[in-house]
């Protein structure tokens, strides 16, 4: 998959133009109305949260659920989590950091619970 995606940039890897032409890079800001985004099969929302207060946790949460595919994938940093903030997210069975939404894991037997 590497030498497919991705080219050597000197001693780097940089990701190669076919693939790069079809993701769409832009930012974003997490406290403003989600609603033009549209849905995502993904989400990474690596070590953002923990900067912010309890209730904009959850506010910020209830926004990505809306905008992740019913079968999407939810991926936090290791100091995260969503366990007492949301209870649309689940954690995966092997990867504590990645979390689907619970009603995709009662279709997906394969993504059990890591806790209740």
């Amino acid at each position: 998959m590497l030498l497919r995606y991705f080219q050597r940039a000197g001693d780097k890897w940089q990701i190669n133009e076919f693939l790069r032409s079809r993701i769409n890079f832009r930012e974003f800001n997490l406290l403003t109305d989600d609603r033009l985004l549209g849905g995502f099969d993904a989400i990474f929302c690596r070590n953002v949260l923990l900067y912010f207060d309890v209730p904009t946790r959850r506010d910020v949460l209830a926004r990505i659920s809306r905008s992740l595919a019913p079968d999407g994938y939810l991926l936090m940093g290791s100091a995260e989590t969503v366990i007492g903030l949301s209870e649309t997210f689940v954690p995966h069975k092997e990867h504590p950091t990645l979390f689907v939404h619970k009603a995709a894991q009662r279709q997906r037997p394969e993504l059990m619970l890591v806790a209740n």
